[in-house]
């Protein structure tokens, strides 16, 4: 059997007045600026069967995210492993992470919007495959740049930094009739959507415009799915990668440039054989801090609420339950990882925010592959960060070391994780 390919589309916008994920839980949107979506695509042939959804919010809480693909899995006869559920990191979109620090989850939101969405665009996409050619392009993109912005003082904040890791390289996949009639757009960039900053309308943010645009000049159906996003946030005009919704709309036309560039360059299409590998990247662990440094960590942040203080009280609270519990330490936590390759492209899904260099070390290692990794792919656990970066602190180490439970991954966790999937590619 040839490859074959479905899809569909939902609309999965809340209503006006729920909580804004990203920040804190204090944001609330007050209207809609660009609708939100799920689109699900479905690759197969006669012996695999795969499933993306790419959804248009921040995060999606692991708990969640495994029942609705356990839901997908038995619907549809596919194997769980094998349904990448995404979040495309929009900052202004329904809270359906409820991570300690930013607000609960929305429940309602999720039982009556999301979920079933989700299942119905699977449902249709899997329903209504047909006879598909699949074609890539790439183009630099300057929408985004390292974020971690480096002070005199050697400090890191939330900023620009021009000389940091960053990885321009947008992609554009079209899978087409085989006459080439374009049946649906896949973009692929890596950086945060939060140039809408706490503004308070729901957006797809910039990415959001780069999608509408193409979907236009090629009357097809149009997605996005985020890269290595972790350490890169857009490039704005105030020197800053959070702004308001005036600037992501402005950043969004350069980005739809590109994207529309990009897909006129794409001239072969092709077949391309399904291979799906699961493997599993066993990172050391870190011990646990001892209970006294647990009850002094714990002292200094019980009185924050919101964002990473909170999070980080959270993380000593557990510590204490683990030792007052008896609770054994862990040598090293499995993380699972499913390599799906179609053709010459090979997707590379993980749940966590990576750090550029990550995905550019695995593509280093494969140049005779056209590598997409994924962030915020089959649930939330927090940042990767790559060994060099632990050392200079910031926001999103505080976050690795305090958002992976009670013992943080060793610090140059990225080796281990970039050497198991080096050794599984040749699998593929």
């Amino acid at each position: 059997m040839a490859f074959r390919f479905g899809f569909a589309q939902r609309d999965i916008t809340p209503a006006v007045g729920g909580n804004l994920y990203g920040y804190h839980d204090k944001i609330f949107s007050t209207a809609v600026n660009d609708p939100l979506h799920t689109t699900a695509m479905c690759f197969s042939d006669e012996k695999q069967k795969v499933l993306l959804i790419s959804n248009d919010v921040c995060l999606i809480h692991n708990d969640l995210s495994d029942a609705i693909r356990r839901q997908i899995s038995e619907r549809e006869n596919i194997p769980f492993e094998n349904i990448l559920l995404h979040a495309t990191h929009t900052h202004t979109g329904p809270n359906t992470a409820g991570e300690e620090g930013w607000g609960k989850i929305d429940t309602a939101y999720c039982e009556s919007v999301f979920v079933p969405r989700i299942l119905a665009a699977a449902n249709e996409a899997c329903s209504n495959l047909q006879a598909a050619k699949m074609g890539y392009a790439t183009t630099d993109s300057f929408v985004g740049i390292n974020r971690r912005e480096l002070r005199t003082d050697g400090s890191i904040d939330f900023g620009q930094n021009p000389w940091g890791t960053f990885d321009p390289t947008m992609t554009v996949v079209q899978f087409a009739t085989p006459d080439k009639k374009t049946l649906l757009n896949l973009i692929h960039y890596g950086a945060h959507n939060t140039a809408c900053g706490a503004d308070t309308l729901i957006s797809r943010d910039w990415s959001g415009v780069a999608i509408d645009r193409l979907a236009a000049e090629s009357g097809a159906m149009t997605c996005f799915v985020n890269g290595c996003e972790g350490d890169t946030g857009p490039r704005l005009p105030n020197g800053q990668t959070v702004g308001n919704t005036k600037y992501a709309m402005e950043l969004g036309g350069l980005a739809a440039l590109d994207a529309v560039r990009c897909a006129k360059r794409i001239s072969v299409f092709s077949e391309p054989d399904i291979r799906v590998h699961t493997m599993t990247a066993k990172l050391p662990l870190k011990e646990r801090i001892s209970k006294e440094e647990a009850q002094k960590g714990y002292d200094a942040y019980k009185h924050f609420e919101i964002n990473i203080e909170r999070q980080t009280a959270h993380y000593y609270e557990k510590v204490l339950a683990a030792w007052e519990n008896n609770v054994a330490q862990q040598t090293e936590r499995e993380v699972p990882i499913t390599l799906v390759q179609l053709g010459n492209l090979v997707i590379i899904p993980f749940a966590y925010e990576m750090f550029t260099e990550i995905s550019l070390r695995i593509k280093a290692a494969y140049p005779d592959k056209h590598i997409l990794c994924m962030s915020n792919t089959g649930g939330n656990n927090s940042y990767f960060p790559s060994a060099d970066q632990i050392i200079r602190g910031g926001y999103e180490i505080k976050m690795f070391r305090t958002g992976n439970g009670t013992q943080s991954p060793v610090d140059n966790a990225d080796d281990y994780l970039v050497q198991a999937i080096v050794k599984e590619m040749e699998a593929l």
